[in-house]
């Protein structure tokens, strides 16, 4: 892995990854979706949806009706309607998120770009909240153990210092479709961190970055069999 035959963790000023840049793309791709379904909850209100033409041919159709009956169906057609421009912000996460520039800044035939999420928490208050990566880099696993070459931190983890290995979704920010985030605990703190998390921002298509977390997920599960 390197000249060191010792764990480490080394922090240093990111370059890339800074707070103004997790803030404006936390912020651009989670709240334009609720913008956009708030800015459409006018066409709900009664007086509105009753002049519509989809409403009235839906009237000629049924001949008599109820408000109910209505609200419904619009309803049912706004949530077809943000539905997919719900997941339009989702899929553009890698661009928004700078993957891109992260893929091209570390990116090697030899390594996964990954986020990391440091435990305890690097960051916390609003920005932990909206961003739940402490920084992005290259991670390196080979029979020795993990290596991580990032934007503000850089690390060795040696085998014998990794106490478990376990796997959980990535969760609601990746509206639970991205696969396992892996989690590898230490035997003793490194730096005061425990644990560190890792999933993949190394595609810019769901089925690619699925594929990456388990391919993660596999070669630092082999670490401790």
């Amino acid at each position: 892995m390197g000249d060191s035959e010792e764990s480490y963790i080394e922090f240093r000023e990111p370059t890339f990854f800074r707070t103004r840049e997790k803030v404006l793309w936390q912020l651009y791709y989670q709240l334009i979706p609720v913008a956009l379904y708030i800015a459409s909850l006018p066409i709900l209100h009664k007086s509105f949806i009753q002049w519509t033409p989809f409403v009235l041919g839906y009237l000629g159709f049924f001949g008599s009706y109820s408000w109910h009956a209505i609200r419904l169906i619009a309803l049912m057609a706004l949530f077809a309607y943000m539905l997919p421009i719900s997941f339009l912000a989702f899929y553009c996460m890698p661009w928004l998120s700078g993957a891109r520039r992260v893929v091209a800044r570390f990116g090697g035939p030899d390594g996964f770009v990954v986020q990391v999420r440091f435990l305890p928490r690097r960051f916390t208050g609003i920005v932990g909240w909206l961003e739940d990566a402490d920084d992005l880099g290259l991670l390196r696993i080979d029979a020795e153990g993990l290596r991580l070459s990032g934007d503000g931190v850089e690390f060795e983890i040696q085998r014998e210092d990794i106490a478990s290995v376990s796997h959980s979704n990535v969760g609601w920010r990746m509206f639970w479709l991205a696969g396992n985030e892996t989690r590898v605990d230490f035997r003793h703190p490194i730096e005061g961190i425990s644990a560190v998390v890792f999933s993949s921002r190394g595609s810019i298509t769901l089925p690619g970055v699925r594929r990456l977390n388990q391919s993660i997920a596999l070669a630092t599960r082999a670490l401790i069999a």
